[in-house]
């Protein structure tokens, strides 16, 4: 007597099977008399940052590359340098699975892809939408300028609408940040300092206590980060100004100069001694030395 085995493996491939010689894979596809031009759409970034920002399930590796150091957009730039990161279709070809985990391809609006792609929170195709929230902070690349087009070379318009929309990003966070640095520690302010917050130095040329390398047209050769408030002062200076107050860090050159007062110096910070031979006292009228 012979033993019936069932191998639902085997009736699953040999369904399949079956299925591709009946039903095509692509069900719905681009074909020369439906009247579709296929058409390209370009993806570019004029900014110095790279995102690496998955868009499952039709991107689930994006990496958007950034525009070369040399070309990079910045606020001191003539001419908008750009590079092409990316391209997609329209129609964008979106795979999708049925019930039987039987694979279709649905032709979608590319435009809309192309923005998704960019900015997930985007409702339409409009590249100056921004609706940042706490789900989506720094998820608008269109912010950052990144953005599509349907031209190449991108159109000067379109170059200098990203530009526009990197600069009002990039200043939001500077003032953030400057707002923090009057408020907050130092070493606060330094771990809150973010990828984009150094973007926004490059992209300004702006010095500051948290972002002490740049390549911006500030000359910092011969600075130094102060040990006592960061920021950027000369190399071997015993004080510096710090808004309308004065860091120091030599308190006897500070006397001396006359930036401070005998009876400001801490006492930890003091060299002399109002007893015994070793020095006589700043009060008694004679000068340090």
């Amino acid at each position: 007597m012979q033993t019936l085995v069932e191998r639902p493996d085997l009736a699953g491939q040999i369904a399949a099977a079956g299925n591709s010689d009946i039903y095509p894979n692509y069900i719905a596809e681009i074909q020369p008399g439906f009247g579709v031009v296929e058409t390209t759409i370009y993806i570019y970034n004029i900014g110095i940052q790279e995102f690496s920002a998955p868009r499952p399930p039709n991107h689930p590796h994006l990496l958007i590359r950034r525009c070369p150091p040399e070309k990079a957009c910045t606020v001191h730039s003539t001419e908008i340098g750009w590079e092409l990161v990316g391209r997609i279709s329209n129609p964008f070809r979106q795979i999708e699975y049925d019930q039987n985990n039987n694979r279709r391809v649905m032709m979608t609006d590319g435009y809309v892809e192309a923005t998704r792609m960019l900015n997930p929170s985007n409702p339409g195709t409009n590249q100056d939408y921004d609706a940042p929230t706490a789900l989506n902070e720094n998820g608008n690349l269109n912010a950052f300028g990144v953005f599509w087009s349907k031209h190449h070379p991108p159109l000067r318009e379109e170059l200098e609408a990203a530009r526009r929309r990197m600069a009002n990003t990039y200043d939001a966070k500077l003032r953030k940040m400057d707002d923090a640095a009057a408020d907050s520690d130092p070493t606060l302010v330094r771990q809150m300092a973010d990828r984009t917050a150094h973007a926004a130095c490059e992209y300004f040329g702006q010095v500051r206590p948290w972002h002490p390398n740049f390549n911006a047209k500030n000359d910092l050769a011969g600075k130094s980060e102060c040990p006592n408030c960061g920021e950027m002062i000369r190399a071997g200076a015993p004080f510096h100004a710090l808004g309308a107050a004065v860091c120091v860090l030599d308190w006897r050159k500070a006397v001396e100069a006359g930036v401070k007062q005998i009876d400001d110096v801490p006492p930890a910070r003091r060299w002399w001694t109002e007893d015994g031979d070793a020095a006589e006292s700043p009060r008694r009228g004679r000068r340090p030395s």
